[in-house]
């Protein structure tokens, strides 16, 4: 008898992604012999990394399907029925017995609601992560293995409700996977390049494909200035390639460092990033990458989540958050406040979080920061 095969529906962006990682090595492991299905969104603008680029290789899918959002999502009725409607059909042919279901956990009762009744109709009659969803709620600490409310956390709770046998806490997988395909890719296109002469690398990454997440690249650009001139380190800038420009200048501007952005896979990229010994950048997709590799990441944060929902996973990471009025907006923009929130987040204050991550790293300052007047 031919098994049924199981659905993963997971929604997102490439940090979605990672954060979603310890689930996705959960179910791979629940359902070891199974093929395994991830359905996820695919997205119509440049510079959007899907599931697939990052995930396949990894083990932990048999297949990926995508829909796009920005049809379903459409201002047309008609095209976003249409596409619903071949999303159901393909659904209905492939017979799926089982809907693990990684949304994320922000998502309304009502949305929950009606998935189900779509999925239910395409005949799936076992749902697994539907129960447990629960507002993010406020407060929360800089320590965040300990704190419950992180995402990645909320997503295993919902799948342990739901009888999915989860680790035990500091004990999740984020393997990718990475090997020697992406360490080749990697060597090939730093054979095109200017040598680091042995500098100890750190990665970069300036700018979110959420506005208001995007700390000011003046800033970073005077960060990254100073810890050149402190250690002697070698910038490596993250990005799309319509951040090509951006990383170009800020390269020009430091006399050294690694334009990545737009030039490598997403894997070839997690490949140069194990290579740095710290991440300095916004809350994105490169964040939750380097916290699924171990890296200590200093991460400059807007207000529009509840304070720890998003924060990077493990251990070592400081989080520059400030706290204000509007916390969990859940905007992408702030037209009122003009950013308010990740504008209090000041030059002094990631340079001295960089500074003490660098010297935990076993780093030494080469030359001394000039003492105040």
């Amino acid at each position: 008898m031919v098994k049924q095969p199981i659905l993963v529906f997971r929604m997102g962006l490439f940090g979605d992604t990672i954060v979603a990682l310890p689930a996705m090595w959960a179910i791979r492991r629940h359902f070891a012999h199974e093929h395994i299905v991830l359905l996820c969104e695919e997205y119509g603008g440049k510079g959007f990394v899907l599931a697939e680029e990052l995930l396949q290789g990894s083990g932990l899918f048999d297949e990926f399907r995508t829909y796009p959002w920005h049809l379903v999502h459409s201002s047309s009725r008609v095209r976003e029925l249409w596409e619903q409607i071949k999303l159901f059909v393909w659904i209905r042919k492939h017979r799926f017995r089982t809907l693990v279901y990684l949304v994320p956990s922000e998502r309304e009762p009502s949305q929950v609601r009606r998935d189900r009744f779509f999925f239910g109709l395409t005949g799936i009659r076992q749902f697994l992560g539907m129960e447990g969803f629960q507002p993010s709620g406020a407060g929360g600490t800089r320590q965040t293995s300990e704190n419950e409310t992180l995402e990645y956390a909320q997503l295993l709770r919902r799948l342990k409700l739901s009888g999915i046998p989860i680790p035990e806490p500091g004990h999740e997988c984020l393997d990718l996977g990475l090997g020697r395909a992406e360490e080749e890719a990697l060597n090939s296109w730093l054979a095109t390049q200017a040598p680091d002469c042995g500098k100890s690398w750190i990665a970069v990454c300036p700018r979110s494909k959420v506005p208001v997440n995007s700390w000011p690249e003046d800033r970073y650009e005077a960060v990254v200035r100073a810890l050149i001139n402190e250690f002697d380190v070698w910038p490596i800038v993250l990005g799309g390639r319509e951040e090509r420009l951006l990383g170009g200048g800020l390269v020009q501007a430091w006399g050294r460092g690694y334009n990545l952005s737009g030039e490598l896979g997403v894997r070839a990229v997690g490949q140069a990033m194990r290579r740095c010994i710290i991440y300095l950048g916004a809350d994105t997709g490169p964040m939750h990458l380097a916290a699924a590799l171990k890296i200590p990441c200093v991460a400059v944060f807007s207000a529009r989540a509840a304070p720890s929902v998003w924060y990077p996973y493990g251990t070592g990471h400081t989080v520059l958050q400030a706290r204000i009025e509007c916390q969990d907006c859940r905007r992408t923009v702030c037209p009122d406040k003009k950013a308010e929130c990740i504008l209090r987040v000041s030059v002094d204050e990631v340079l001295a979080a960089c500074r003490d991550t660098l010297v935990r790293r076993g780093l030494r300052p080469v030359n001394h920061p000039p003492r105040p007047q």
